[in-house]
C-alpha cells in the first residue's frame, strides 16, 4: 500500500508543537513533544496532507509584568548587556519570588501587564527583548532537530481581544 499516492484527500492539517514560555529554558517535556510532532507531520505528509506546524509560545500575561518591573529595577541596563535565557530564567524566579512576598512589586507588576497589552513603550522594548532573547535560544534547538516551526504566542490574540 503507497499511503503516498493518495491524492484524493489533501486536506490541511495543523499540528501544535512544544509550545515553550519565553524567558524560560526548554526542559525535556518541549523536546519530547517537538520530537512527538515532528514525527507525526512527518507521517502526515508521507500520506499526503498539508501540514502546517505551529508554536503557540508564552510570550504574554501576567509573568511579564513581574519580568519587566525586576528588569527594570535589578538589571536596567539590559538592553546595553542583554542578558541569555540562563539568566532570563533566573531574572523569572526572583521576580516570582518577589511577586509572591512583596505586594507593591505585585501590584506594579500587574499593573506593567495593563501597560504592555496597552502598547507601553517602554515595557514593549522590555517584553521585545526578553521574546527575542528566547527565540534565539528556541530556534538552536529547532534547527538542531531540523525542524521548522510557524510561531503564533499569545500576544498575537491581543488586537482581537474587545478592551
Amino acid at each position: 500500500c503507497d499511503a503516498a499516492a493518495n491524492d484524493e484527500d489533501k486536506s490541511g492539517v495543523v499540528v501544535d508543537f512544544s509550545s515553550p514560555n519565553i524567558a524560560k529554558e526548554m526542559h525535556v517535556g518541549h523536546l519530547r513533544s517537538t520530537i512527538i510532532g515532528e514525527a507525526v507531520c512527518r507521517i502526515l505528509e508521507y500520506s499526503g496532507k498539508n501540514v502546517e506546524r505551529v508554536n503557540h509560545v508564552g510570550d504574554w500575561g501576567t509573568q511579564f509584568g513581574m519580568l519587566i518591573q525586576y528588569l527594570k529595577e535589578e538589571y536596567p541596563k539590559f538592553h546595553e548587556d542583554i542578558p541569555n535565557i540562563t539568566d532570563l530564567t533566573a531574572f523569572y524566579k526572583n521576580a516570582k519570588s518577589r511577586f509572591d512576598e512583596s505586594a507593591e512589586f505585585k501590584k506594579i507588576s500587574q499593573l506593567n501587564v495593563v501597560k504592555l497589552q496597552a502598547g507601553d513603550e517602554e515595557c514593549r522594548k522590555i517584553w521585545q527583548v526578553l521574546c527575542d532573547v528566547s527565540r534565539m535560544e528556541f530556534e538552536k534547538v529547532y534547527a538542531r532537530l531540523d525542524i521548522s516551526v510557524k510561531e503564533c504566542g499569545e500576544s498575537f490574540y491581543n488586537d482581537k481581544i474587545a478592551p
